[in-house]
């Protein structure tokens, strides 16, 4: 099942940044106002944690930019940033040797980036799907 969330936001013509996000948490009941996010002992129920949950589907709008204004558009989830799976696939070594450090700080700059352009009337429209756990930052160039 996926959830849809739109936002429609104007801005003046400045700096913009943005995130979403797409925390697993349970559905709550209009009473409940505040989540706790799951709490795990192990890195395997951690990991059961993070199979958790389905993908999200965000669209954000904005409007009266500069024409032509440039953005990135920059996700971490598990197939992009994701040290702790290169850490684990490295044997999870406690500590980690100077070379696997260098390795897991590359892994963790490892997040997708991808330019996008506000058309020639200011505006910007982006669609995106994030898996569970996933987080994208908008920043204006």
């Amino acid at each position: 099942m996926r959830r849809r969330t739109s936002n429609s936001v104007v801005f003046p013509p400045s700096a913009v940044a943005t995130t979403f996000t797409d925390f697993a948490a349970p559905r709550l009941s209009p009473a409940i106002s505040k989540v706790s996010l799951p709490v795990s002992n192990s890195l395997e129920a951690a990991d059961a944690i993070d199979d958790n949950g389905s993908a999200r589907e965000f669209t954000l709008d904005l409007s009266h930019l500069p024409a032509g204004a440039s953005f990135v558009v920059e996700t971490l989830d598990k197939q992009h940033g994701d040290a702790v799976a290169a850490w684990e696939a490295m044997g999870k070594p406690e500590p980690p040797n100077q070379k696997q450090t260098e390795l897991l700080r590359e892994e963790a700059w490892a997040t997708r980036k991808e330019i996008v352009r506000a058309d020639s009337e200011g505006r910007l429209h982006i669609e995106t799907s994030l898996p569970p756990w996933a987080l994208v930052s908008i920043r204006q160039m």
